[in-house]
């Protein structure tokens, strides 16, 4: 844990996991590897006696040494290098010679990796926050740590590592942040993301990112009014909480996992007039304390029947 605190962390995020080179171990070893090699900061280096002004999201390298750093060969090294560079994932400044380098400049870097750094450096300790403690019951178990760096990155999931086809099985070219869509997404995250906005007082943009959950719910049959219902029924639970609040989000609001239960409850709570949330507890339906009344009368009402068997009125129907 010591070393962990004094050498830092990178954002990685398991969409990762979906890019096409996935499957190809030395491509796959060689991205993570300039992932974890980029600098955080600007600075001054020393790479085969040339002295370099490294800016933050550059790797000053070379297909030799990140063959040797990665365990494959020099020529899947420079052809890595080569297909990063196709994608649109990094841009190369290479000089050749005796004392040749390679500049290696990850796109989007400061966007990707701005999440921590902005908030956390390796110099102060870097660490993930642990999942609030103090939290309504039932929502510590579907809120996991993790989404406390996910705050702090908030649409940039997808920025570095595009998301980029087999050519073979899909001719739809790579598309970026405001490129066209291969396929037409569902109408209506706009007038979401509007609505969102307006009731959580947030400020998300219509970005790909944000639109992602939204588009995928309305893509599986629920509409506008449903998402909607949602925003609304967890913005009275949950925003009077400073832990939870901050869980209105596109990401967990409309997630594969929780949207339907969320639907659901909504829904209920819709039909019973919309009870506002006061410290936790639903107006109008407070919990029965064990030392109230009615909690009192009911536990009469057992002892007798215990005793003297059940008793029926006159208008008792068998």
């Amino acid at each position: 844990m010591a070393e962990n605190k004094r050498s830092g962390f990178v954002l990685l995020y398991r969409s990762v996991q979906d890019a096409p080179f996935k499957q190809q171990p030395e491509r796959f070893c060689v991205w993570i590897h300039l992932l974890m090699e980029a600098g955080f900061e600007a600075t001054e280096v020393t790479f085969n006696r040339n002295v370099l002004k490294r800016k933050r999201g550059q790797v000053v390298t070379s297909a030799r040494q990140l063959a040797l750093a990665c365990g494959v060969s020099e020529d899947s090294a420079r052809r890595s290098l080569e297909y990063f560079e196709r994608e649109g994932m990094v841009n190369l400044f290479t000089k050749r010679g005796a004392r040749g380098y390679s500049l290696v400049t990850l796109t989007n870097y400061d966007d990707y990796q701005r999440g921590i750094t902005e908030t956390y450096s390796a110099g102060f300790d870097a660490d993930l926050k642990p999942a609030p403690a103090l939290v309504p019951a039932g929502d510590a178990a579907e809120l996991g740590a993790d989404y406390h760096a996910e705050l702090h990155a908030e649409d940039l999931n997808n920025k570095t590592i595009k998301q980029v086809k087999d050519p073979v099985t899909n001719s739809c070219p790579v598309s970026g942040e405001t490129g066209p869509h291969c396929e037409s997404e569902p109408a209506g995250a706009d007038v979401v993301i509007d609505h969102m906005n307006q009731t959580t007082g947030s400020r998300y943009q219509k970005k790909p990112t944000s639109k992602k959950p939204i588009n995928g719910r309305l893509s599986e049959g629920f509409t506008v009014d449903d998402l909607r219902l949602v925003v609304d029924f967890k913005s009275e639970h949950w925003g009077e909480n400073p832990e939870m609040a901050q869980y209105l989000r596109p990401a967990t609001l409309f997630g594969t996992d929780k949207f339907n239960g969320y639907l659901m409850a909504a829904k209920r709570w819709n039909d019973i007039g919309r009870p506002r949330c006061i410290n936790g507890q639903w107006e109008g339906f407070e919990r029965k304390q064990a030392g109230s009344q009615v909690a009192q009368a009911q536990a009469q009402s057992r002892a007798y029947q215990a005793e003297h068997g059940p008793a029926y009125d006159d208008n008792t129907q068998f």
